[in-house]
């Protein structure tokens, strides 16, 4: 049994299951003719305030018309409190109408939207528990782009994506501009990612932190 009387705080993080799945475009995003080399670089997440939609769209609208052609933002998520209306408003008053694509909920495994994307954008304002979905974008090599917020700076680091801090706009649009010039670069940090998650991370891992950490209390 366990000796309560010397049980400690213990941090064991999520376990992301091995990926099966291979890149393709899940999410049946259709382009236009003059579309057919645009990048597409998404936030999947509940439509809320603190996700930092708004942040993307500002920066979006603020890098060279060059840059916006090449790329198109996919946002997949449930409303919450009417925050797809808002966004939809600056959408229209920065004359983006044609560069963003709202997909609501959309009933697939999380890993295959993921892969559907050629750059994942976890931009949370404030608070962040682990940052699973950061993780599973790692691990099936997806590029990264996300805030310095809660645990994610534990497994997400320069060498294997980008950490900006939150609301950074600037930071934003820095990284949407060195993305289409330096995609290679960022393709290659995806494979560390997904061999650091893999290695660190899995859920095999985790399950064995659990098990050890239980015994060694028995």
């Amino acid at each position: 049994m366990l000796n309560n009387t010397n049980l400690k705080n213990k941090v064991i993080h999520n376990g992301v299951p091995k990926n099966h799945f291979k890149k393709d475009n899940y999410l049946n995003i259709t382009l236009n003719k003059n579309e057919d080399t645009v990048l597409k670089i998404g936030m999947v997440s509940r439509l809320s305030e603190d996700k930092g939609h708004e942040d993307l769209i500002k920066a979006f609208s603020s890098i060279p018309l060059v840059y916006q052609k090449k790329l198109l933002i996919i946002i997949v998520g449930e409303d919450y409190k009417n925050q797809k209306k808002k966004l939809q408003q600056i959408i229209n008053n920065l004359n983006l109408k044609d560069k963003v694509r709202f997909l609501d909920y959309v009933n697939l495994d999380s890993k295959k939207i993921i892969l559907s994307l050629d750059l994942f954008l976890s931009l949370t304002r404030n608070f962040e528990g682990f940052g699973l979905s950061v993780a599973e974008a790692m691990s099936v090599g997806t590029p990264v782009l996300a805030t310095d917020v809660g645990a994610v700076n534990e497994f997400l680091n320069e060498d294997c994506g980008q950490l900006i801090k939150p609301k950074n706009i600037e930071g934003i649009k820095s990284a949407l501009i060195n993305f289409c010039d330096n995609k290679k670069i960022w393709d290659s940090k995806a494979q560390v990612a997904k061999s650091r998650i893999e290695k660190n991370f899995s859920a095999d891992e985790m399950g064995k932190k659990y098990i050890d950490y239980f015994e060694s209390q028995i």
